[in-house]
């Protein structure tokens, strides 16, 4: 009876405010008329009639003899576990939906599944053509820079390939590598030396995990997935000398060359990720062309084009994670996450945060709405059924968590496996709950709370200063009220994100954390006016050049 009570009030209220003509037959959708000669720039061409279309211009159709309430209202069949009183109006050009949760329109389903088709592989393909280019053209200008610019560390060029402390690979004798270089080409010589310029910074250290394994306890603080993923590819397809050996600089150039590779692919694959998850939160074509645009030439280029830095391997897992929890595909989603926390340890508490919030608002209207009228009508069957319900999604979000987190628990305890042994061992093995991967954070990176805030730190967070600045905007941008529900998982952790960059991290990573990390990033930027969103386009132009001149002379950049 009380639902009752509430559906005609309702009803009531929204024939007051509205203007509803029974005689009215068709009514175009909201913004038909504007876009009805506009040719999408990401496949269909909206209000373009196909061959067998007899509902042209994304019109609906209402059957005669039948007003326009009696279509536009309709209840929403439950079950004694789903909620009731929940009515959906559909959207008409002289009303504004006041009671709907979502809209749903109808149109012809064999031109609009066509058309869809049509419509993601066009997306797909100019999102993968423009991935491609901008790494051809990243990838020249940091070759130009690493042979134009002077290094500020020399010494980096003579560590790439020190002999292993223990051979990972059999190697060739020094007569015979001497041997093997003189019968190199002049384009073998050539492609070596480029790869050689193209290791700095980081690269440096995970090129050393990729050829000889864990040595030292600095390097567990790089994961193991990607130097042992680029190692076993190289390897498997690198050829050995006629003495079965590898020469060190061989061995080297192959991994340095399937880095390049592997992160173009995965820098692609990101790019892909990133449409599907703005289609899922409900970006427009433009804004999504506009976000997969900033991606491809976002301001940390520099580390996507490095041959063996985890930054595009990162993106391509989160973005997928991000697009899988979008499209509550969950083993998709927790597959990828823990991907990435085999990337980087990060990965775990973002994930955690990311399926969290997502679990969260899946639930808790569900609880409010239900609990309250289970107390109403004093039916405590239904409040059984609804604490089972919430108990079972409870534990499979934990389950999901806990597999996210399984590659960063395994990584810590093969770190304490490997350098607490013997009498020897460091000092941080004798705490309670040693962990390898923290300690060579805080010990050789100064990470910590608050540690970097130092004046000598000033330029840095300078240079940081804009990446805040974007994130802070990108998430106000997220969170209107189109978009916020299903964009408030991505926020989160786009917060997330900016608060540790800030208080925690090495500031001087901050700008490439957040572009390799936060997708809502670039969903917040591109729901922006044009005019500002072209300040953010001048920004990543300008952060890429400048940055690749910089990090290729092996000087400082965030």
């Amino acid at each position: 009876m009380r639902a009752h009570v509430w559906m005609w009030m309702s009803l009531l209220r929204y024939a007051s405010l509205q203007h509803i003509r029974p005689s009215t037959r068709r009514t175009r959708t909201k913004g038909s008329l504007r876009k009805q000669a506009e040719t999408s720039a990401w496949g269909c061409t909206v209000g373009q009639r196909s061959r067998g279309d007899k509902n042209p211009k994304n019109e609906l159709t209402r059957p005669p003899g039948r007003s326009t309430l009696s279509t536009s209202l309709r209840r929403v069949s439950f079950s004694p576990t789903q909620l009731s009183n929940e009515y959906i109006f559909s959207q008409t050009p002289s009303s504004k939906n006041l009671f709907a949760k979502e809209t749903v329109v109808q149109p012809n389903s064999t031109h609009s599944l066509s058309c869809h088709a049509r419509m993601t592989n066009q997306s797909i393909l100019r999102a993968l053509s423009y991935a491609l280019a901008a790494r051809a053209v990243w990838l020249t200008l940091a070759l130009a820079a690493a042979y134009t610019l002077g290094t500020y560390d020399e010494s980096s060029y003579t560590q790439r390939v020190v002999p292993c402390l223990q051979r990972v690979l059999p190697s060739t004798t020094s007569n015979q590598q001497s041997s093997t270089r003189t019968q190199r080409t002049f384009v073998e010589i050539a492609v070596i030396d480029a790869l050689r310029r193209l290791v700095v910074w980081d690269s440096v250290h995970y090129l050393r995990v990729a050829r000889c394994g864990y040595e030292y306890e600095h390097q567990a603080a790089f994961m193991p997935l990607f130097p042992s993923t680029v190692a076993a590819v190289a390897r498997s397809v690198a050829t050995n000398d006629e003495s079965g050996g590898v020469d060190d600089e061989d061995d080297a150039a192959a991994i340095v060359l399937a880095g390049l590779v592997g992160n173009a692919a995965l820098f692609c694959l990101a790019a892909i990720s990133l449409l599907r998850l703005a289609r899922a939160v409900g970006l427009d074509d433009a804004q999504t062309r506009r976000a997969v645009l900033l991606f491809v030439v976002n301001p940390a280029s520099p580390f996507f084009t490095a041959p063996l830095y985890t930054e595009s391997a990162y993106a391509a897992a989160f973005f997928t994670a991000s697009a899988a929890v979008a499209e509550r595909r969950w083993l998709v989603a927790a597959a990828s996450l823990a991907l990435a926390s085999s990337v980087r340890a990060n990965g775990a508490a973002s994930g955690a945060l990311l399926i969290g919030v997502a679990y969260a608002l899946d639930v808790i209207p569900w609880i409010s709405k239900e609990t309250t009228r289970s107390l109403g009508l004093l039916d405590h069957s239904n409040i059984r059924v609804g604490v089972a319900t919430v108990a079972r999604g409870f534990a499979r979000t934990a389950s999901l968590v806990v597999l996210t987190a399984l590659p960063l628990i395994w990584n810590e305890r093969a770190g304490v496996l490997r350098y607490c042994v013997g009498d020897d061992a460091p000092t941080w093995c004798a705490a309670s709950l040693p962990l390898p991967y923290t300690h060579a954070q805080s010990a050789y990176w100064g990470v910590g709370p608050f540690r970097y805030w130092q004046l000598a730190q000033l330029p840095n967070f300078l240079l940081a200063t804009p990446a805040w600045i974007a994130s802070a905007a990108a998430a106000s941008s997220c969170l209107r009220p189109l978009h916020r529900r299903a964009m408030l998982p991505h926020v989160a952790v786009l917060v997330f994100s900016t608060a540790l960059s800030v208080v925690v991290m090495h500031v001087q990573v901050s700008t490439r954390f957040l572009c390799a990390g936060s997708p809502a990033l670039y969903l917040g930027l591109a729901m922006l006016l044009p005019k500002h969103f072209r300040w953010v386009m001048r920004w990543a132009f300008v952060y890429t050049f400048v940055g690749t001149a910089a990090h290729y002379s092996f000087l400082p950049w965030t």
